[in-house]
């Protein structure tokens, strides 16, 4: 994943997350010198779309699309061991 800096209309939000995560977030942050909202918001463009075609597929039912759309996506998050 390559953090870039776009400039697209942002919604202000606020949510929860457990402690662990938030503390692995704010360590990347720091040694990353990119701040938390910016890696949370490419972190979920990176899977908008995935899970766009996952919500597609939850409302209509199709059972295969869904474990088809699941495999591919573990699939995907496997070459992210790869050097970033």
């Amino acid at each position: 994943m390559h953090l870039t800096s776009k400039k697209t209309p942002k919604v202000r939000t606020t949510f929860s997350i457990p402690q662990d995560s938030f503390d692995v977030l704010a360590r990347f942050a720091d040694v990353s010198g990119v701040s938390r909202s910016h890696i949370l918001t490419e972190v979920l463009e990176f899977v908008s779309p995935v899970l766009s075609r996952l919500s597609d597929a939850i409302e209509s039912g199709d059972e295969a699309e869904i474990q088809k759309i699941n495999d591919e996506f573990l699939q995907g998050l496997g070459s992210l061991k790869d050097p970033l």
